[in-house]
Formats: structure tokens, sequence, C-alpha cells
């Protein structure tokens, strides 16, 4: 009876006469370091892989086979289950199991390369958008630029145009980069399509804007006389509250006198605020809206002492908000100024009774 499986080494020679009595499939020449290394239901033992005998006697014949070539098995070897059926595409058994080989990740089924996989970029289950591919686990645009997570093109897109963000108003459309106006005789200026012809905020070019008192006509800044402005010395001047072109160019109040009404005083009165010595209306002067010194934006008019964007219900003089029908400073029109002795009824200037 044997008791236990005889382990040929390889390149190790029987003699053919040898009778030992052993069965051909229980030659085994397999080498091992661990249990794992070893087809079940054999063990390893003394670094071989070992068949232990059950214990009961054979025939006594003679094995009839040749001894195990030495040559691995060619199919998976696992502990007794993981990987018996063999591991997928890009997959190495370790310990018995499955697992992903060096950089790759386990998605599902799949073991992917997340710096790469458009379905899977920078981890499981982060798809990139259609127009996209995924580089160095970010998903970025095939073609184009990303802005906020769509792919664009920066010439042509009205809502991006020449940089993320950048949006075509007023009915312009982008073109190489840049907002245009489609009706040609207009230029696109910040966010609006404007006739830089007669625009005080871009006369004669984008940004070029007319101080107060002036108005664009054929892309120049003129000063408006109807405004009671006048052009002194090529800078436009209110000579009705100016200090020094009180009521004409040049005429300067003395000491500490303001400009009022065109004259040198020495006080403001009425409902005037004396500003840096001239006499203005905190309620309509854009240069003093509310205060002194309180100016309003060029885009922007005084109303009722207030900054806004426009005059509503009440008239426009330039950026200064008024009433013709009762304001003494404008009665019936811009700049029309009542006697003192006189008040404004319904745009005409009255004596006081």
């Amino acid at each position: 009876m044997v008791r236990g499986t005889v382990i040929l080494a390889a390149g190790l020679a029987f003699s053919v006469g040898c009778s030992c009595g052993l069965d051909a499939s229980k030659v085994h020449v397999l080498r091992c370091d661990q249990e794992s290394d070893c087809d079940s239901p054999l063990r390893c033992v003394g670094g071989l892989c070992q068949q232990v005998d059950s214990g009961l006697g054979d025939s006594g014949a003679a094995d009839s086979g040749a001894p195990d070539s030495g040559a691995p098995d060619s199919g998976p070897r696992d502990s007794g289950s993981g990987c018996r059926d063999g591991c997928g595409p890009d997959q190495t058994c370790v310990e018995g199991r499955c697992e992903c080989e060096e950089d790759l990740t386990s998605c599902g089924d799949d073991c992917v390369d997340t710096t790469a996989s458009p379905l899977h970029c920078g981890g499981c289950d982060q798809p990139c958008g259609i127009d996209e591919q995924c580089s160095e686990s970010a998903c970025v645009c095939s073609e184009g630029t990303r802005c906020d997570d769509e792919c664009v093109d920066l010439d042509e897109d009205d809502e991006n145009c020449g940089e993320c963000g950048h949006e075509c108003r007023d009915g312009a459309e982008c073109e190489g980069g840049d907002c245009f106006c489609q009706d040609g005789a207009l230029t696109y200026c910040t966010d609006r399509c404007v006739d830089t012809d007669i625009d005080s905020l871009h006369c004669g070019g984008c940004g070029l804007s007319c101080a107060a008192g002036e108005e664009c006509e054929d892309s120049a800044c003129e000063c408006v006389a109807e405004w009671g402005y006048e052009d002194c010395g090529g800078t436009c001047v209110r000579v009705a509250t100016d200090p020094d072109n009180c009521g004409e160019c040049g005429a300067e109040c003395p000491g500490d006198e303001v400009c009022r009404r065109g004259n040198c005083g020495e006080e403001c009165g009425d409902a005037l605020r004396n500003c840096d010595r001239s006499c203005t209306s905190l309620t309509s002067d854009p240069e003093n809206c509310g205060e002194c010194g309180e100016a309003c934006d060029l885009d922007e008019v005084c109303r009722q002492g207030e900054c806004e964007d426009d005059c509503g219900d009440l008239d426009e003089c330039g950026r200064a908000c008024v009433n013709f029908a009762g304001d003494r400073y404008n009665c019936g029109g811009c700049g029309r100024t009542c006697d003192s002795d006189q008040d404004c009824d319904e745009g005409q200037c009255e004596d006081k009774s």
C-alpha cells in the first residue's frame, strides 16, 4: 500500500524498469511557494505541489504513462475558487481574486484608465459631454473652448463672444470674436448698438463721452446753450451757477461770494444749496445730486435728488430732471429762469401776487 505521492523534481530521470505501482495521474512536478500555486486537490508541501494519498491501496500495477514534463498547467490558478474560470481583459489573479492591472480602475465589470476614459473621466461614472474628450482625468473640448460645461466657438457664439460670458446684446451677433450690430450704421459699444454720431456717451467712438451740458452732434461734443451752458475757453460751463464764469465767460465772483442765477452774491437763498460757491438745486443737478459732490454716472440723470436711469414723468434738461410747469430756473424750457419777483406758473413766468 502506498501512503504518499511520489514527487519528481524537474529534470529527475526514472529507470524504465521501475515497478513502483504508481498511477501516472499522481505524478506531479510543479514547484510552489504557497498553497494557491497548486491546482486542487494538490497541496504545497516542501516547495512542490503534492497529492496526498487517500490511504487506500492501489492495484499494484506500474504506471503506464510517462512522468509529467514539468511545465505549469495552462489554465488560471487560484486558491480553489475565485479565478478558476479565468479573469477578464486587463485583469490578473491575485491571491485567488481577479484584480485590475496596475494604473487601471475597476468600474463595474470593466478595468478602465480614468485618466483617458470618456465614460469614467477622473473616476467611475463621470462621463464627458458629446463634444468632449478625457485628458489627464479632466473633460476637455474636442474643439472650441469650455464655457459653463459646454464646448463653444468663441468666434461665433453670441453668449460667449471672444471670451466666456461675454454676451452680444441688443440684437448684435458674434463674428470673429467681436460683437457687430446688424444695422451697419450702428456701432456696438459695451452692451448696446449706438449711433456714434449723436450718442453722448460714445461720441465719435466707444467710450468717448460728452461732459455735463454737452450733447453729441456729428460725432463731436457741443455745448447746449438752451440748457444754460456756454463754451468758455473750450470748457462747457453753466454760467448761472459757475463762480468763475458767473453770468458770462470770465466773470469771476470775488472772495467767498457765490454765483446765483448768473449773479454774484453773499448767499444762495431759496431752495438752492451752496456747493463750492455754486448755487445749485440738489434735486436736479447731476454733479451734486442729493448732496454736494455726489455726481451721477454719465449714463444717469438726477431725479428728485436720486441718480436714476431716466426722468420718468419729469422733463429732461441734459442730465437734470426738472418740471417745466413750475421750475423757476427752467420755466417752460431748459435754462429759462424767472426773475426774483416772479414764479413759474404752468410754464410761464408770472409776477408774484
